[in-house]
Order: structure tokens, then sequence, then C-alpha cells
């Protein structure tokens, strides 16, 4: 009986407590990583001295022009050729700059903090929709409109909710920086998912106590094997201290005899 009341009075508590504190901390996580890698970093701090150098070139060589040391053909030659190098160097760093982002990109975000900030907030989202659906579910109402009214507006919450947690997954964003809607799954997963997610949470709600009930007895059963494992091995323990009690006593007398 302790133990059943130990299993009913906390499992389902804390289980709960856990996913709330979860979705909460989901929310904060991206605070922790960096936005660009180190590698990343270093190679745009490279575009500025690049275009230093570049303005530096065009002014030595406009220097030189003014001071005659070159004439006006060779100036355009001269020039088109800092141009030219500066063009192949520019698309080199744009080639490298796009590679980074690629390797360091998930799911269409740029990066893996990027990743839990968008998915965070959502997933926060869509817990926050299903305890509030949750509570419509299971209370009594005092008519059948306002149960109807409440169970429209919680039903909404959720799926708007789980509308934009999908979306958050499946969605990436194309080269020139935007979303992709083209492929037809993407869309049809966009409807799909959060119809799926209200149906099986109102099931699981509605039957709550079913699932509950099953869940506690599992529980139980694994407490219980504990639990005769432990008794076991204090009787074990207690018929060999007996013993050893017993053979020490007969060590004794015969000593003494």
């Amino acid at each position: 009986m302790k133990k059943k009341k130990l299993v009913d009075k906390f499992i389902l508590p804390i289980f709960l407590v856990a996913v709330i504190i979860l979705s909460i901390t989901a929310t904060f996580f991206h605070n922790i990583l960096r936005e660009k890698s180190h590698e990343l970093e270093n190679h745009l701090a490279s575009y500025k001295p690049m275009i230093e150098n570049r303005d530096h070139s065009y002014k030595l060589l406009l220097n030189q022009l003014k001071d005659k040391k070159i004439n006006i053909e060779n100036f355009y030659k001269e020039y088109n050729l800092i141009t030219e190098n500066y063009k192949n160097e520019h698309q080199e760093y744009l080639r490298i700059k796009k590679q980074m982002k690629s390797e360091q990109s998930i799911l269409g975000y740029t990066s893996f903090k990027n990743f839990l900030l968008g998915f965070g907030i959502r997933f926060f989202a869509l817990i926050v929709s299903l305890f509030y659906f949750s509570s419509k579910i299971k209370k009594h109402y005092t008519s059948a409109n306002q149960k109807v009214f409440f169970l429209i507006i919680s039903s909404s919450f959720v799926l708007t909710s789980a509308y934009w947690f999908t979306w958050s997954l499946v969605y990436k964003v194309n080269s020139v920086g935007e979303y992709d809607f083209e492929q037809w799954h993407q869309n049809l997963l966009l409807f799909i998912a959060p119809i799926i997610i209200l149906s099986s949470s109102y099931f699981l709600f509605k039957h709550h106590q079913t699932i509950e009930d099953k869940f506690k007895k599992v529980i139980r059963n694994i407490f219980g094997y504990i639990y005769e494992s432990k008794e076991d091995l204090k009787e074990d323990k207690k018929q060999e201290h007996i013993l050893k009690r017993g053979q020490l006593i007969k060590e004794t007398i015969e000593n003494v005899g």
C-alpha cells in the first residue's frame, strides 16, 4: 500500500514538472552557444583587409600617375590588373564563406544556435498550448455550449503552435536567404502534423486515466521487484549472520572446554 501511494503521488507530477522545466529551458539553450564558429569569424575578418589592400593599390597607382612615373596607358593596364586580382580574391572569399556556412547550418538555420532559438520558442509554445488544452478537456462545464467554446479555443492554440513547431523543423533557407516553400511534401506535412498532434493529444488526455494506471502498474512492478530483492537480500544476510554467530559460540565453548 505504501508503495502504491508513493507511485500515485509522485510519478505523474515528476513527469509533468520535467516536461515544464524542459520546455522553459529550451528557450534559453541557444545562449550558451556561439552564432559563428572561430573559423568563420576569422574568415569574415579577412574581408576588410582585402578591401583595404585593393584601395591602397589604387592609391599607389594614382600617385604614380600624378608623379608621371607611368603614362595613362600603363595606368589603365595596372588598374585593370588590380581589379581582376581583387575580383578573383573576392570570389574565393565568397566561396569559402558559403562553404563554411553550409557546413555549420542545420535544417536550414545558419547555425545550431539559431536552430535552438527557433525550435525552443516554438516547443515552449506547443507545450503551453497542450497544457491549456488538457485542462479544458478535464474540466466540467455547466453547459454544452461552454464546453464546445473552450475546446475550440484550446484546439486552435494547439493547431497554431503545432504548425509553427513543425515549420521550424521542415523548412530550409535557400541560397539567397529566403524560405523554400516549393516542396509539396513540406507543405502537406505542415497541415497533417498539427492535426495528428491535436488528435493524439485529445486521445491521450481524454483517456489519460487508463494510460496512467497502466504506467503506474509497470512502475509498481519495478518497485516491487526491487523491494522484494532487497528483502531477500536482507533475509540471506540474516541467516548468514545467525550461522556465523552459532559458529562463533561453538568455537568459544570448545576453547573454554
